[in-house]
C-alpha cells in the first residue's frame, strides 16, 4: 500500500439503475484487526443533477464526497443545514463496487535531502500515518501529499493536505478532515462535521515516500 499511485487510482461503481461511475481515490484508511478493514475516501465534487438539463449544478450548491467500505457507503454534504450526511448499505444503491488501485515503484524518504529531491523533481509524494492513540487504535491512513513547504535556510518542512477520514471505526459517526504536520510523530486534524469544525492533534508515526 505504501506504493499506491493515487494519480491513477479510482473507485468504480454501478448503480441498480444502470449508471456507471468512477471517482478518483482521495485517501485510504486501513483498520487493523477488523473484517471490513479497507475504507476508501473519494475525491470531493460539487453536486449536480446527473443526466439533467441545464443548469446542471444543484441549487443551493454544495460539495459532497463519499466513503466506502465493502458493505457501507456514507455521503458527506456541506449543506447549510445539519444532518445532511447519509449512510446506506452498498447493496441498497449499487449493484457492484470495485476499487481500481495502481501501484508504482516507491522510495522511502529518510532525510530532508530526500524530501527536497522529491519536491524539486516533481515526484509524487505519498504519506502514511499510523495512529497510536487510545481514542483511535489500529488505524493507518494513506494519502497523497498535495501541498508542502520546505525552508532552505532551516530545513524545516510542513505538509498541509487532505481529505482524509477521521474516526473511521465508527463509520456512521465518522467525519472528513484536512491534515497538517511538520514532524513525524504528530498530525493536526481539522475535522468538519455538520457545518462546524474542530481541531485535534493525534500522536502516531508518519512516513513519507516518493514514486
Amino acid at each position: 500500500m505504501d506504493s499506491i499511485d493515487f494519480a491513477s487510482s479510482y473507485f468504480l461503481w454501478e448503480t441498480h439503475s444502470g449508471s456507471l461511475g468512477r471517482f478518483q481515490v482521495e485517501s485510504i484508511t486501513i483498520l487493523q484487526h477488523e473484517d471490513d478493514n479497507f475504507i476508501w475516501l473519494l475525491t470531493p465534487a460539487v453536486a449536480c443533477e446527473v443526466y439533467g438539463k441545464n443548469p446542471l449544478f444543484c441549487e443551493p450548491p454544495y460539495f459532497f464526497t463519499s466513503v466506502f467500505n465493502k458493505d457501507m457507503v456514507k455521503i458527506f454534504r456541506n449543506y447549510r443545514k445539519k444532518n445532511a450526511d447519509t449512510v446506506n448499505k452498498v447493496s441498497d444503491i449499487f449493484s457492484s463496487i470495485k476499487p481500481l488501485l495502481h501501484e508504482a515503484l516507491r522510495q522511502k524518504i529518510v532525510c530532508i535531502e530526500d524530501l527536497k529531491l522529491a519536491v524539486t523533481s516533481g515526484k509524487q509524494i505519498i504519506g502514511k500515518f499510523r495512529v497510536e492513540t487510545k481514542e483511535i487504535p489500529f488505524q493507518t491512513i494513506y494519502f497523497p501529499v498535495k501541498h508542502i513547504n520546505i525552508s532552505v535556510n532551516t530545513n524545516e518542512f510542513q505538509v498541509e493536505t487532505g481529505l482524509v477520514l477521521y474516526h473511521p471505526k465508527l463509520f456512521k459517526n465518522s467525519a472528513v478532515a484536512f491534515i497538517a504536520f511538520n514532524n513525524y510523530t504528530t498530525v493536526d486534524f481539522m475535522i468538519f462535521e455538520n457545518n462546524s469544525y474542530i481541531q485535534k492533534s493525534l500522536n502516531g508515526t508518519v512516513e513519507l515516500y516518493f514514486t
